[in-house]
């Protein structure tokens, strides 16, 4: 269950989710090439630039959404500031 004081720490299980997903979703992305639009393998600082934009863009949008299930995960009858 989410905690809703629980901060958006260093090392926290939300940057380790956060993290996770970017990283899979990295993957996800690099694997899925179609085989027949086969390109030159990206020179290493290139392929890290990209990773770096890739995670820059997500890592916002996936805070987001931890951010919003916290605020409006609260037990049955309570008055939260969700829906």
């Amino acid at each position: 269950m989410w905690d809703s004081d629980a901060s958006f720490a260093k090392g926290s299980r939300d940057e380790t989710i956060c993290n996770s997903f970017v990283l899979s979703l990295l993957a996800t992305l690099t694997t899925t090439l179609p085989a027949a639009a086969q390109t030159p393998a990206l020179p290493e600082a290139q392929a890290q630039a990209i990773a770096r934009e890739a995670y820059l863009y997500f890592y916002p949008l996936v805070t987001m959404d931890v951010t919003r299930k916290q605020l409006i995960n609260t037990e049955p009858g309570k008055v939260s500031a969700g829906p």
